[in-house]
């Protein structure tokens, strides 16, 4: 049987040229940070995935000013008359259904983890790509849950952190968020910063499903990660020469393996990959090594959740290095090595997705 649906809306309408980079992951048509639609910019590059491996695809009819027409074709066999009982999901949806979340951060790979995982637990979730972006959308008893990332570029996490204390404190009668740092750092006196700072919690990068479904689930009441959780000494670098180029195990166990959501985590990967690496090899022509180690920074997280092991311990160095510390000696080499690194990689995932 085949089944047309189709969804009409009289909302601000799109543009022709907007309609040819609307189903691209993170495309908003208002794409300012004083928007009035929230949102990440992913629910159109979802649908034109999912209608696609289904053998249909989304057409759009829009007039800007007068609205939108979304519709699509479905041929589908007929449900037998009894439908076998749904299994139990092993998320406490009770403690999570419409739970309001502010996820921060600016690593797109990270916020479209961050989106699967939360709508797995019916979360009602934001997203903002920015400190300056969270601290919009922020109010006092708005978001019981807040996951933060704290390397960012402009307003890091520690001065969105600081902020957010000091305008709830205007709001007294107010409920504070819980606030969870997202961070790749390990060090003691930079853990107790954070604490310090505000946070109520802090989860270690790369994290998994089951650690980020705890911390969703413990929002209320309020408790502090014990230090034994998040105090580790870092591990050793590993053998460069034995490291893998990539590994997808760690991807398949949080999407569950659905490979949709896997193609579409990777695409965005080799998308945000491209960026960041014209912007190094832009910035090592000028010399700016603190350019390329936001860009680095931004990178290593996608690059652990991906089991690129060699890339992820080379753009530690790079943060480390010139992020870090404000006296340094200049490294060409190193970044070079990095670049070429993931430049293999992507390569190399882009061969896997055809």
């Amino acid at each position: 049987q085949t089944i047309c649906f189709q969804v009409s809306d009289t909302g601000i309408g799109i543009s022709k040229e907007e309609i040819k980079r609307i189903f691209q992951p993170f495309h908003q048509v208002d794409n300012r940070i004083d928007r009035n639609f929230t949102g990440c910019g992913l629910g159109l590059a979802i649908c034109k995935e999912l209608l696609e491996a289904m053998g249909s695809q989304l057409q759009v009819e829009s007039t800007p000013g007068e609205g939108s027409v979304f519709s699509f074709t479905l041929t589908l066999d007929e449900a037998p008359q009894s439908l076998p009982k749904a299994k139990k999901h092993t998320i406490e949806r009770k403690a999570t259904k419409n739970l309001k979340v502010l996820f921060v951060d600016d690593d797109p790979v990270n916020r479209l983890l961050g989106s699967i995982i939360l709508r797995k637990c019916r979360a009602k979730a934001d997203f903002a790509k920015s400190g300056a972006e969270a601290m919009k959308t922020f109010h006092p008893g708005k978001y019981p849950l807040i996951f933060l990332d704290i390397n960012m570029p402009g307003m890091n996490g520690l001065e969105v952190i600081r902020s957010l204390r000091e305008r709830e404190k205007n709001y007294p009668g107010a409920p504070a968020s819980r606030v969870v740092a997202m961070t790749a750092n390990t060090v003691r006196k930079q853990i107790r910063e954070y604490l310090k700072a505000g946070m109520n919690s802090v989860m270690l990068k790369p994290y998994n499903e089951e650690t980020f479904i705890k911390h969703i689930i413990s929002a209320t009441p309020p408790a502090l990660v014990s230090e034994k959780e998040v105090l580790k000494e870092e591990s050793p670098l590993l053998n460069l020469n034995e490291a893998k180029l990539f590994d997808l195990d760690q991807l398949r166990q949080i999407t569950r393996g659905d490979q949709d959501f896997m193609q579409l985590m990777l695409n965005s990967f080799i998308e945000n990959g491209e960026l960041m690496q014209k912007k190094i090899i832009s910035d090592l022509k000028k010399e700016d090594y603190r350019g390329i180690a936001e860009a680095a920074h931004r990178l290593h997280p996608s690059a652990e959740q991906l089991g690129m092991e060699k890339a992820t311990v080379l753009l530690k160095k790079i943060e480390e290095k010139y992020l870090r510390k404000n006296n340094y000696k200049p490294d060409p080499q190193l970044i070079q090595i990095a670049l070429n690194e993931i430049a293999i990689a992507i390569s190399a995932i882009k061969t896997v997705l055809k």
